[in-house]
């Protein structure tokens, strides 16, 4: 018998034919995600860009900032006429992003559980300068979350978890 993988989410979102999906194809060159070591089999990096792209998007509307695969195939599936503008926006966003996480040590820095919180956390501080002071001091080098264990709401409660690690170095 052959053995199959299940559909990854990242091939499932890559094989939809929208506009958010070409706007979002174009920005994967420029964007230096990963390690050398990664390779990119099954569309992780695509996921990781919806995703980021997603909450960017929706964090300020309160939405879950990990949804589940429908969720974001809706979004890609809807448009508006600011997407483009919008869309450039988020690429420099995620740059910025993913200059920060190259220069951290941490197991676990390209995963959605790092990414999406430090996202939120980019967000609402908006000074990037005292985001690599606080990841230098706080995060580097340190395991500071518990395991995830299959929990389904990892991203959310460390976005919480990292904020308020955030707020009580910061005062």
């Amino acid at each position: 018998k052959q053995e199959t993988k299940k559909t990854s989410t990242g091939e499932t979102l890559n094989a939809m034919r929208t506009g958010r999906v070409q706007l979002i194809r174009n920005m994967l060159d420029g964007l230096s995600y990963g390690d050398d070591k990664m390779v990119d089999r099954r569309k992780n990096k695509f996921e990781i860009l919806v995703r980021l792209i997603y909450l960017l998007e929706k964090y300020k509307e309160g939405l879950n900032i990990d949804p589940k695969k429908s969720t974001l195939e809706n979004f890609l599936k809807k448009t508006n006429e600011l997407d483009e503008n919008n869309f450039v926006k988020h690429e420099i966003f995620i740059n910025n992003l993913f200059v920060i996480v190259k220069n951290i040590e941490h197991n676990y820095k390209w995963r959605k559980t790092f990414l999406l919180p430090l996202s939120c956390l980019m967000i609402d501080v908006d000074n990037n300068e005292k985001i690599i002071d606080f990841l230098n001091s706080e995060v580097n080098g340190k395991e500071i979350y518990n395991t995830v264990g299959g929990s389904h709401n990892a991203s959310c409660e460390r976005a919480t978890f990292i904020k308020n690690k955030f707020n009580t170095w910061n005062n």
